[in-house]
């Protein structure tokens, strides 16, 4: 899908929590980085869902919605295009470890359960202001 990166964002946010061990392998990885680049994540994705939303609401050929669509979607795959090519090895050696690295990390889950269910929340929020969006458009100007 092309919001990946806001349900990671919703994912991230409710289940997972940042650990110290993180650190033994990548010493720079901090807490605040970590949630200031989930941070820039989910306002990518937000930002892609709102490009994707306007395309849909403004266009007025069905040939024209396709190829919208279709080069939005290799623009907001392109950062994991690049990341596959890093842990491919196809760019530096460096570039391979880290790339790697990143993929193979793994931290904790959060225990609180309110917190857990917080991404079902966060999903139906944004659903819920996508469709009153769709309905001020549609509905709005009559």
């Amino acid at each position: 899908a092309m919001q990946d990166d806001l349900i990671a964002t919703y994912y991230l946010v409710a289940n997972i929590k940042y650990h110290e061990r993180v650190q033994t392998n990548s010493p720079h990885a901090s807490n605040i980085k970590f949630h200031v680049a989930n941070l820039c994540r989910g306002i990518d994705g937000m930002f892609s869902l709102l490009v994707n939303f306007v395309i849909l609401i403004k266009a007025t050929e069905v040939l024209s919605l396709f190829l919208n669509f279709a080069a939005l979607q290799f623009l907001q795959t392109i950062d994991n295009i690049a990341l596959r090519l890093c842990a491919d090895g196809y760019l530096t050696e460096r570039l391979e470890f880290v790339a790697n690295q990143v993929m193979t990390t793994q931290l904790p889950n959060k225990n609180n359960e309110w917190l857990r269910s917080l991404d079902s929340v966060l999903f139906v929020s944004t659903l819920t202001a996508l469709l009153i969006g769709w309905g001020v458009v549609n509905f709005g100007s009559q």
